[in-house]
């Protein structure tokens, strides 16, 4: 064994600045094979002690700080031996404090070759004169990055060509040799302020070029909000005398064909199936004030998977539900609690596309005292730790371009604050994300509806027939209506445009009008300002028929008249029931 020599500052081994904060000895010869720490006297190989050379985070991942963020990194690129050692004792308190760390590289191919393992480096420093790739050659690549790597030059080289020639290939400064250390640290200092703010330039860049994108992806969305109203409302006329005719061919053979019964029956559950999905589509679609009135937890649960059933079936997804019987009732907007369940298993099922098999969705609602609470998870990858501070934030998404507007769970979370609730994401047993939605329950006082509301038929004689007015340029649907209001009573005139209803009406009253606000010639609007004008009593008959609740216009008429509103498809008992209520409003106005 050699003998040992004076201690020394350890060139090899960083790894020992926590055990001595101001200097690190170690006894070598410096041809020796190995060499001995005072921390440790057991003699190393060579090879081993170099593996000490990088202090970057154990197992080669980048270091971080104690509270978790990253450590800001520093290449050095330089083929003195000593001028490592000197630099770590320079900056050791910054090291032991968890602020830099550096790499140490001898040549331009090292220095590249790091940079591809450890691509979170924030500055390099090089010198210019070095063996396989000289520091211009390595500044260039190293400008060429994507983004470029800041790089201030320290050479002893440093006659006015080559700052020149350093600073046109990009270097931010240049340090000349032997080196002031108090200069290299402002110079790093100042280095670091200006990558700070680039980086902060770029993200704000990308953040905005994200933004316009998801902003142009919601314009998309608006136009398509805009033709779903359109669609939906060619829709609605054929289901509505599909579901209507289903129901009154029941009403007239039940009983005595049983047979017909049946098929009449299984005619009306598909078409009201399909009505359910239109109006899903058109709830989530428009915009309005939220109606808050008592609801079913289970209701809400059950309209969103009917309206994501096929999706859920055909992705095999199985879903789990826990939902107690005799759970009290939430207080809120039924359209908007659904496009809020909706969204969430929508963001369950795609998260679950990548999982090979067991594909799960457990939704689980429960109450305390003060609300209802419904959870949504899945088993899919989870929420990483670095996207949960920012997954409700609005135009955030970690979906590919064109997949999510990333509005989706902002919106849900602000439906569900307007609510007087939460929507907040939970940690889920096994992995996966976990959703929870929380709505303050319902008075104890209010019970929720069934939104079944039957009116008692009562055939009238001939002698004391009503008369009702249905405005609509759909003939069938005209003609069905009609259908609807014999058993009680009503003798219907039907006309298609707003018009021909004018005519009528400037010379008779009706018992109930009825009438599409989207009509030819004579709207909706223009109609119900002629008979504010000139028939002022029969307002009060009025209600209004429409398949487009998405229009601004029929919206606007619809709140500021309060008038009662037959929305597209309609039941027969829905339509007798408002026809009753007009009836009563205005009794004996003749």
């Amino acid at each position: 064994m050699p003998e040992p020599l004076r201690p020394g500052i350890c060139s090899l081994c960083p790894a020992c600045i926590p055990d001595y904060p101001e200097v690190w000895r170690v006894r070598h010869r410096p041809a020796a094979p190995w060499h001995r720490h005072d921390c440790d006297d057991r003699p190393r190989p060579a090879a081993e002690a170099n593996r000490h050379r990088r202090p970057v985070g154990r197992g080669g991942t980048a270091p971080r700080a104690a509270e978790g963020r990253a450590v800001t990194t520093i290449l050095v690129v330089d083929d003195e031996p000593d001028l490592e050692a000197l630099i770590l004792q320079r900056f050791r308190r910054q090291i032991r404090a968890g602020n830099l760390a550096f790499l140490f590289a001898h040549d331009g191919v090292e220095a590249l070759d790091l940079v591809a393992r450890h691509p979170g480096i924030d500055l390099a420093l090089a010198d210019l004169n070095m063996p396989r790739m000289d520091g211009l050659t390595l500044l260039g690549r190293l400008q060429a990055l994507a983004p470029p790597l800041a790089t201030v030059v320290v050479s002893a080289y440093s006659d006015m060509a080559n700052i020149r020639a350093a600073m046109n290939r990009g270097a931010f400064d240049f340090l000349t040799k032997p080196i002031d250390f108090a200069d290299l640290e402002v110079t790093v200092a100042k280095t670091l302020r200006h990558v700070t703010v680039l980086r902060e330039a770029r993200a704000s860049a990308a953040e905005l070029q994200r933004q316009r994108e998801a902003l142009q992806q919601t314009e998309k969305m608006a136009a398509f909000g805009s033709l779903l109203a359109g669609v939906a409302h060619e829709l609605n006329n054929p289901l509505s005398i599909v579901l209507g005719s289903a129901l009154m061919l029941r009403e007239q053979v039940d009983g005595q064909h049983p047979t017909i019964a049946e098929k009449a029956e299984r005619i009306h559950l598909a078409a009201d199936r399909c009505a359910r999905i239109v109006r899903s589509f058109l709830a989530m679609a428009r915009q309005q004030a939220a109606v808050r009135r008592p609801l079913e937890a289970r209701k809400i649960i059950e309209d969103a998977l009917q309206l994501l059933a096929y999706q859920l079936r055909s992705d095999g997804i199985e879903v789990a539900q826990n939902i107690p019987l005799g759970l009290p009732p939430l207080l809120g907007d039924a359209d908007q609690l659904q496009q809020v369940i909706a969204n969430l298993l929508t963001n369950a099922r795609q998260a679950l596309e990548q999982r090979p098999s067991t594909r799960r969705i457990n939704l689980v609602a429960r109450a305390d005292d003060d609300a209802v609470e419904i959870t949504v998870a899945d088993n899919g990858p989870g929420v990483s730790p670095a996207h949960r501070t920012r997954i409700f934030d609005p135009f955030f998404t970690t979906k590919p371009l064109g997949a999510g507007t990333g509005i989706g769970l902002a919106v849900s979370r602000s439906i569900a604050e307007v609510h007087g609730g939460s929507l907040c994401l939970d940690e889920a047993p096994g992995g996966g994300a976990c959703f929870v939605l929380r709505v303050p329950r319902a008075p104890a006082e209010e019970a929720p509806g069934n939104g079944n509301i039957s009116c008692q038929v009562e055939a009238g004689s001939a002698q004391s027939k009503r008369r009702a007015l249905v405005v609509d340029d759909e003939p069938n649907l005209a003609g069905m209506l009609a259908d609807f209001l014999d058993p009680l009573g009503y003798r219907c005139d039907l006309v298609a445009t707003g018009r021909d209803a004018q005519r009528l009406l400037s010379n008779q009253d009706y018992d109930a009008i009825l009438y599409d606000l989207r009509m030819p010639e004579v709207g909706g609007q223009a109609l119900y300002g002629w008979l504010e004008e000139n028939r002022p009593h029969l307002c009060r008959r009025i209600a209004f028929i429409t398949g487009d609740t998405l229009n601004p216009a029929s919206g606007d008429l619809m709140a500021s008249t309060g008038r009662p509103v037959l929305e597209k498809p309609f039941r027969p008992d829905e339509v007798r029931r408002i026809v009753a209520e007009l009836a009563a409003d205005a009794p004996g106005e003749r």
